[in-house]
């Protein structure tokens, strides 16, 4: 999402996916449109900052509440509990 993205990014949160990239939430303006991105950021050789990778997914924020049920499954399935729908 680099490409005519506008510098009103909001971060919302990361952790540590492992120990060369770590995972950010935030919502970010590209081509006009507002988008939740959450994507794996990883230390670039030629800066040592962290970058966003092309590992990641972009959604409208009106899909929060499905991706909520979504991670609640996942976790539930982890679990134990129900299994994903087929």
């Amino acid at each position: 999402m680099s490409d005519d993205q506008t510098n009103d990014e909001i971060l919302i949160g990361h952790f540590e996916k492992n120990r060369v990239e770590d995972v950010r939430a935030r919502f970010c303006t590209y081509h006009g449109r507002r988008y939740l991105d959450i994507r794996a950021f990883a230390t670039s050789n030629a800066t040592g900052e962290r970058v966003p990778t092309r590992k990641g997914i972009a959604l409208d924020p009106d899909k929060l509440e499905e991706l909520r049920d979504l991670v609640d499954l996942a976790i539930e399935a982890r679990d134990g509990g129900r299994h994903a729908a087929g």
